[in-house]
Parts: structure tokens; sequence; C-alpha cells
């Protein structure tokens, strides 16, 4: 039998799921800078796009500021796909 088993695949699904996390975070932060400072983009201010956001977080935060929160969001993410692959896999 090629069945790997549930823990394997729960293990693969969730260092899937962080790194996954870990790639798209840093652009996940910028979009929700600029979704919460929406007003203020509205009126000129410098949180209007992709690079002034990146730029201003940068700035204020050094590289570390495009991490702010990624253990926590790896953590969750990676266990929920994990569950989700295994589960769904198991099942399938």
């Amino acid at each position: 039998s090629d069945d790997v088993g549930f823990k394997a695949r729960l293990l693969c699904g969730t260092l899937a799921g962080a790194i996954n996390v870990t790639v798209a975070y840093p652009l996940d932060l910028i979009r929700t800078n600029i979704a919460s400072s929406h007003e203020a983009a509205a009126r000129g201010s410098e949180w209007a796009g992709i690079v002034e956001t990146a730029s201003l977080l940068y700035k204020a935060h050094g590289l570390s500021g495009f991490a702010r929160g990624l253990p926590a969001t790896q953590l969750c993410q990676g266990v929920n796909i994990g569950l989700h692959f295994g589960i769904y896999e198991t099942l399938n």
C-alpha cells in the first residue's frame, strides 16, 4: 500500500501552510495597511499604494516590520491547512 497515513499528511499540510503564509504574508500586511487607511489614501495621504506603503513600513519598522505577527499566523494557518489536507486526503 502507498498510503502514507494521516500523520504524514497532517505534517506535510502544516509545513506547506506555514511556508505559504511566510511567502504571502508581507504582501498581505501591505494590503491590510492600505485597506485600514482607506480614508487617508482617498485624501492623497502617504498610504496610497503598494510601493508607498512598503516604503513607509520599512522606514518605520525596518525589515522586521514585514514579519510582525507572522509566527501567530504561521501557527494558525499551518495547523488549519494541515488539518484540512490531512482530513480531506484521508477521507478521499
